[in-house]
């Protein structure tokens, strides 16, 4: 375990993105250095890949969505994918978005937060006048 290793999570849209995001981790040579959150891997994979976390057995987490609640511990940074996608919303109630989650998260824990985009969206704009 490395729990004294700072950890960072990667928040994509989806599970296409993660794909493409893996590959560049492999070119990099990180292969096994980090753990994958979706839906796509189904319960039992999710759960072994959650256990990794609450274990400190990596200290990078890439998934969608819901990875933004991944229990890392001593988060260094949180990093959002294209915050327009709407699959970055949750549907059900309350209805939260990754952007303002991660963005809470990352104010609560004191770590850096960025958003990675091909554009700034409207929200974005808007959220970054709000809280700048």
């Amino acid at each position: 375990a490395q729990a004294s290793a700072s950890g960072v999570i990667i928040v994509a849209p989806d599970s296409r993105d993660l794909d493409q995001l893996e590959q560049v981790l492999r070119s990099r040579g990180m292969a096994g250095g980090w753990t994958r959150l979706g839906a796509d891997l189904g319960p039992a994979a999710r759960y072994r890949n959650y256990l990794r976390i609450r274990r400190n057995e990596v200290r990078l987490v890439i998934g969608t969505r819901s990875a933004v609640f991944a229990p890392l511990d001593s988060l260094k940074m949180l990093i959002l994918l294209d915050d327009a996608d709407d699959s970055l919303a949750e549907q059900h109630a309350p209805g939260w978005h990754a952007r303002e989650v991660s963005a809470m998260r990352a104010d609560s824990e004191q770590c850096g937060w960025l958003g990675i985009s091909n554009f700034q969206s409207c929200e974005m704009q808007h959220w970054l006048e709000a809280h700048g």
